[in-house]
């Protein structure tokens, strides 16, 4: 298999990031449908098992008489029939709109057909998961079969929706650019970023992957909207109305990935694990990505920023390994958001360029210290972690990373490794950033930051100014 057509087969977007404006509205209408269905089915799995089979055979039934009998009496005899079922009648009221609208064979036919679909989807094997660890409202992870026509066939569905804002969406598309501008060449890539796909409600736009911009209706954006606030709930900041619909990486974070896959990692595969950590460190510190790996803090007495050893953030970094495959770890970068005050606050900016100054003039020294610094902060990650309440206990939980914490604190290799990937970046930033922000082939994400977020390019130009001195 080729590499693009590798890519390809492992990175299968779903219909909803990738598809039009009607795929978003029908996918988070079917949801919605879904887990009404699965609220009013409830109790043990025997009683679910019964109430279910109560209400499908009525449905069922309908569709055997549409030759016999009237669509209004078949509609009034199911009406009859489903009071005598517990739940019948708030499952109707899901699909009352288009049953009661239903005025010949082939309309009552189409609205059974979705009940159908529904409960063969809500039956199914299905992952439905809302966080709430977004910064700025949930965070809806959904992993699930969606049964098609007559139920017969099925399509996996595997995709993210969060409420976010335009300095997550832009440093999104920077990092996509980046990304892309360092795999030219590598049949491995150092770090790959999920594709995405954005709706703002206030602009009234559909941002689709590798599609233009789509201008949506003044009636499409409020229906569009009430679907994503029906499955996910309401936006924590109301001033920002932008949804990312995200593709769903088949794998697990740092943390989960440290103490179930990373023991069975070769030595080889760990020291390249870490030299790419290394160099999306040494990235997330030019950019001014805080909230991943790098121990940077500001002092508000000195009014500078500083090393400190704090929390990395684990769960911002995904990893994809497949243990059956003879293939190596695939790094991915999400939540992918520059510091606010690395943007708009003009002291934090001069700050934070000042301190990147100073540790990349004295690169060698300066960024050796980083990597040890850097493993101390991933290691206080996981035992803060452990001392959060839990039905284990904090030393049953620092154990499961057994492995991967005793490289973080006593491998030479690991930290050699690190170091390699946090100079390899600098290396890479230092003899080409000039001639990859000014390329040509760059010019839709600059365009893209001009656009819907002058500040950061002002703020990222800025730093990129320090590989010119």
């Amino acid at each position: 298999m080729n590499e693009i057509n590798r890519e390809q087969c492992q990175r299968s977007l779903d219909p909803i990031v990738w598809g039009p404006t009607s795929k978003v509205i029908s996918t988070t209408n079917t949801l919605k449908r879904v887990h009404t269905l699965s609220t009013v089915i409830s109790g043990t799995p025997t009683m679910r098992a019964k109430q279910m089979n109560g209400i499908s055979a009525i449905w069922k039934a309908a569709l055997e008489q549409l030759e016999a009998h009237s669509v209004n009496d078949i509609k009034e005899s199911m009406k009859s029939q489903l009071t005598t079922v517990r739940g019948g009648e708030q499952v109707l009221e899901i699909y009352a709109k288009q049953f009661h609208a239903a005025k010949t064979p082939d309309d009552l036919r189409k609205c059974v057909y979705r009940f159908q679909k529904d409960i063969a989807t809500m039956s199914a094997t299905s992952d439905f998961r809302k966080t709430a660890r977004g910064q700025n409202g949930p965070t809806y992870i959904a992993s699930y079969w969606q049964f098609k026509k007559n139920a017969e066939s099925k399509l996996h569905r595997n995709f993210v929706v969060k409420w976010t804002n335009w300095t997550e969406i832009c440093s999104t598309h920077l990092y996509a650019a980046f990304s892309k501008h360092l795999k030219n060449g590598h049949t491995n890539p150092f770090f790959l970023v999920p594709e995405i796909a954005v709706i703002d409600f206030d602009k009234h736009v559909h941002q689709r992957p590798n599609c233009p911009q789509v201008f949506l209706d003044q009636e499409t954006t409020p229906q569009l909207k009430q679907s994503i606030i029906d499955v996910m709930g309401k936006n924590n900041c109301p001033q920002d109305t932008q949804v990312m619909l995200i593709e769903k990486i088949n794998g697990s974070n740092l943390s989960d990935f440290a103490k179930t896959k990373y023991p069975f990692l070769s030595k080889e595969q760990k020291l390249e694990l870490f030299e790419k950590i290394g160099m999306l460190t040494m990235l997330d510190m030019v950019l001014g990505n805080t909230d991943r790996m790098i121990p940077f803090q500001y002092n508000s007495t000195t009014e500078q920023y500083q090393y400190l050893k704090r929390m990395a953030n684990l769960g911002n970094i995904m990893i994809r390994w497949d243990t059956e495959e003879d293939e190596w770890p695939e790094l991915y970068a999400i939540d992918n958001g520059v510091d606010s005050l690395l943007i708009s606050d003009e002291k934090h900016r001069i700050a934070y360029k000042q301190c990147l100054f100073k540790t990349l003039s004295n690169n060698t020294s300066a960024i050796d210290s980083i990597a040890g610094i850097t493993l101390k902060s991933m290691a206080y990650d996981i035992e803060c972690r452990a001392e959060m309440p839990s039905e284990k206990k904090p030393e049953e939980i620092l154990l499961e990373f057994k492995v991967f914490l005793n490289d973080l604190r006593e491998s030479e290799e690991v930290r050699i490794a690190l170091q390699a990937g946090l100079h390899k970046m600098h290396a890479i930033l230092e003899t080409s950033i000039s001639s990859f922000w000014d390329n040509e082939q760059n010019l839709d994400t600059k365009n893209h930051l001009q656009i819907n977020h002058p500040e950061l390019l002002n703020a990222i130009s800025e730093r990129f100014e320090i590989f010119n001195k």
